[in-house]
């Protein structure tokens, strides 16, 4: 039987209220009965948790009181308990992750919490510490040398300038910017190996498709419109997916050997209808992490921006679209699991209008990967008859054939050998550059990688032997 009162009849079965062979009513009030054991189990979780830490305290005062200075001990049973709570947790989300019901997971989850003996508060808070912990940085590159002699900071790209590989990738975009189209060519791009948006190069590889967001016809109508032309040999689509489906994916991604696996979206796929500020979101996105590190595959989730509530303040009665200005952190939508839970963070929004086209910014908000600069903004054009998106093209004078910041330095490098320029100097040539919109200093970061790679770049650099009584300027050729 299966009606509005299951989800509660199946709770009572697993919190142990309801024998395991009972059978459901029809007609009984099990939404009432829930709510009620519910809260009895609040209040003994309360007076529980006064007591124990009464008798904690208790135990506490007793071993430090009797014990001189240099003697003193942690408490008996401590470290036991907290090495116990950690281990129940790990163990106990393992067991979580596969039950096919998001109403099955919350109540499993509350059950867990239960087990490990902690608060609410308290079990948000070792989770946050399980998602530092997949960070092994400190633990791998504690000395200089560590640091120094590493070859596996420097991540590969997927996507040039844009995803690295074998890292989780969220795309936090506000409603109506095309994020499923945008996911769409950043499929096909890599599928076929050709470069994103006709500038960005990709590394070509095998394609996989979690679309939740919208139905098979809606994409279909989508891949007409958009003249679609992926490696059909690369790509595969999943059209109903929960988290429970995880490890049969991460199986699936090994046997295809998948280098991008698109997971659309957030909401629809780990939100499962529940708040999206609750741990359960924060350990998806450690296992999610964990599978990326195992298979070297790079998951792009696309997620959801909050409303801009400044520009709804702004909009006039005059006003017909309103756009954003920036995004940061705090407008992603949901808890800091989310973003703390992912290796790279791109905001993408639309910033305004140019001759009928929309222009939209798409901001590097998290690069853990390094794969490019802090701040990093590209801006992009968007086609409405076609739903493609191009970077927009700046040209300027001997260098508007450059797709980069980096390239359109080195073409001027190239093209004024042997002279030797100061940063200052390259960026009066280079300032506009196409689809880049970073200053001066962002231009210097790029020709010291340039230099930092000079042995396929052939950029020299040295010290100004102008004199200008203070420390002197380097200067940058080409070879």
């Amino acid at each position: 039987m299966f009606d509005h009162q299951t989800e509660a009849f199946e709770r009572l079965v697993m919190l142990g209220k309801l024998p395991r062979d009972h059978k459901q009513e029809k007609g009984y009030d099990y939404k009432t009965d829930l709510k009620v054991e519910l809260r009895e189990r609040e209040r003994e979780d309360k007076k529980t948790s006064v007591s124990e830490l009464k008798q904690r305290l208790n135990d506490i005062e007793k071993n430090f009181s009797t014990r001189p200075e240099k003697e003193k001990k942690e408490p008996p049973g401590l470290l036991e308990s907290a090495t116990s709570a950690v281990e129940v947790i790990e163990k106990g989300w393992e067991r979580i992750s596969t039950l096919p019901r998001p109403s099955q997971r919350t109540a499993a989850l509350e059950i867990l919490r239960r087990e490990a003996g902690l608060s609410k508060e308290g079990f948000r808070n070792v989770v946050q510490d399980l998602i530092a912990e997949s960070n092994t940085d400190n633990k791998n590159y504690s000395t200089f040398e560590d640091l120094m002699n590493a070859k596996d900071l420097k991540s590969e790209a997927l996507v040039d300038r844009l995803l690295p590989k074998g890292n989780l990738v969220i795309l936090a975009a506000q409603g109506g910017t095309g994020k499923s189209t945008f996911c769409y060519e950043i499929a096909e791009a890599v599928s076929t190996g050709n470069k994103l948006f006709g500038q960005l190069d990709t590394s070509k590889g095998n394609v996989k498709v979690v679309q939740c967001d919208e139905s098979p016809t809606d994409a279909q109508v989508k891949f007409d419109i958009m003249d679609y032309k992926p490696n059909n040999a690369n790509l595969t689509f999943k059209w109903n997916f929960n988290p429970s489906m995880l490890p049969d994916l991460e199986k699936e991604i090994e046997r295809d050997k998948s280098d991008l696996c698109i997971m659309d979206s957030l909401v629809k796929i780990f939100g499962g209808g529940n708040d999206l500020n609750t741990p359960e979101v924060g350990l998806y996105m450690y296992q999610v992490n964990q599978i990326a590190s195992r298979t070297r595959c790079t998951f792009l989730i696309p997620h959801h921006l909050k409303k801009d509530q400044t520009q709804q303040k702004k909009k006039g009665k005059d006003d017909t679209e309103v756009f954003r200005n920036q995004v940061t952190q705090d407008d992603l939508y949901g808890n800091v699991f989310i973003f703390n839970g992912a290796s790279d963070v791109w905001g993408f929004w639309v910033a305004g209008k140019e001759s009928g086209q929309k222009i939209y910014r798409l901001k590097n908000l998290k690069n853990r990967s390094m794969i490019a600069p802090s701040d990093h903004l590209y801006q992009l054009m968007g086609d409405e008859e076609s739903l493609r998106f191009s970077l927009s093209i700046r040209a300027n004078g001997d260098i508007d054939k450059a797709h980069s910041i980096e390239k359109a330095a080195l073409l001027f490098l190239e093209k004024n050998r042997p002279n030797k320029y100061t940063v200052k100097e390259i960026y009066k040539k280079v300032s506009e550059v196409r689809g880049i919109m970073n200053g001066e200093a962002h231009l210097g970061a790029m020709v010291a990688r340039l230099y930092s790679e000079r042995e396929v770049t052939g950029v020299g650099r040295c010290k100004s032997s102008e004199k200008t009584g203070g420390r002197p300027a380097l200067v940058y050729w080409k070879r």
